[in-house]
Order: C-alpha cells, then sequence, then structure tokens
C-alpha cells in the first residue's frame, strides 16, 4: 500500500459561556450604545440583528477591552430604541 495519510484531526471546542466580568465599565456600555447609534449611518436601514456581526467586527477592531456579548445589549438599545421595551 503506498503512503496511507491520516487526516483525522482531534478539536476541542469550549461551548461554554465567556465569563461574565464582575462590573463592565460604563463607559464599554456608553461606547458600544454609541456604536449602535451609528448603526444607520453605517449599516442603512439594516436591522440590528442584519447588522450585528458589522457592528461586531467593529468592536473587535478598535481592540474594545470588554466582549461584545456583555455589551451587545447597549449596541442594540442604541441602535432600535424600542429593544429597550424588550426588555
Amino acid at each position: 500500500m503506498a503512503n496511507a495519510i491520516d487526516d483525522t484531526v482531534e478539536v476541542t471546542v469550549d461551548l461554554s459561556p465567556p465569563t461574565q466580568p464582575g462590573s463592565i465599565d460604563p463607559a464599554a456600555l456608553r461606547r458600544a450604545m454609541k456604536l449602535g447609534q451609528k448603526c444607520r449611518l453605517l449599516f442603512g436601514d439594516r436591522t440590528f440583528q442584519q447588522a450585528e456581526a458589522d457592528l461586531r467586527a467593529v468592536w473587535v477592531r478598535r481592540s474594545e477591552p470588554v466582549e461584545w456579548e456583555w455589551v451587545r445589549a447597549a449596541a442594540r438599545a442604541g441602535c432600535e430604541p424600542e429593544s429597550l421595551e424588550d426588555a
């Protein structure tokens, strides 16, 4: 038999949610809300749900110290003020 190739790869995926910080800097929440407010300027008439991946990419590119998951609600509130009524 010619060269046998072992193409099996073991991958470990951590599906646990990220650990929530003890407190989130209010300034980070304000920055996330302002980013959400700019959603319409950046992405037109797209809803938060449609634009979220792009907003998250902007957040990450800014090297923000707080994970997106913990400021997502603030960004959504900036983008869709009516979302505050859903809470």
